[in-house]
């Protein structure tokens, strides 16, 4: 019985079967969203309709699930990685404060995102310049040093929310005492 499901998923595998599923249900959920949050058309059933189609329109080319295979295992490792790094800062930082480090999270994510695009583009079928391809590492470094010392130079400006301290009244005898 065991060995039958083993194998069962073995042929789904080796067939691209679940590459074929996983792009469609990926497509086709992504899209759903996005028209549900856009709130463009008033009924459920005309994003759903949608949805598939598009979710449908990826599978007739072999690039789009291509694409997805290749982006896919890199953006998770990227996405692991910048939990474990909120991880480890929330043991210094404290999210719920205003400040720059949110700013600097979500640089961290979106520098991230830019680098996995980048290292699948040519898997993808985008052409990258070469001179692109030897640079684009140290400008990217370069963008996170210029950050980093943007935001140790920058003063810190008080929020709205800080507490002032007001003196405690001076009580001045009056004549009558």
């Amino acid at each position: 019985m065991a060995q039958g499901i083993i194998k069962l998923f073995e042929i789904g595998r080796d067939s691209g079967l679940f590459n074929s599923i996983f792009t469609f249900l990926l497509v086709s959920v992504l899209t759903y969203g996005v028209l549900a949050k856009a709130k463009l058309f008033e009924k459920d059933r005309t994003n759903a309709a949608i949805a598939l189609i598009i979710g449908l329109m990826a599978l007739i080319t072999s690039l789009v699930t291509n694409c997805l295979s290749a982006i896919l295992p890199r953006l998770i490792i990227a996405i692991i990685t910048i939990l474990v790094i909120f991880i480890i800062m929330g043991l210094f930082v404290d999210f719920r404060s205003e400040g720059k480090i949110k700013y600097a999270l979500a640089i961290i994510a979106i520098l991230a995102f830019i680098f996995v695009m980048v290292d699948s583009a040519e898997e993808c079928g985008i052409i990258i310049p070469s001179w692109l391809i030897g640079i684009w590492p140290w400008a990217l470094g370069a963008l996170i040093l210029a950050g980093v010392i943007w935001s140790v130079l920058n003063p810190k400006k008080p929020s709205k929310k800080t507490s002032v301290d007001i003196p405690e009244p001076e009580v001045h005898p009056t004549p009558y005492e």
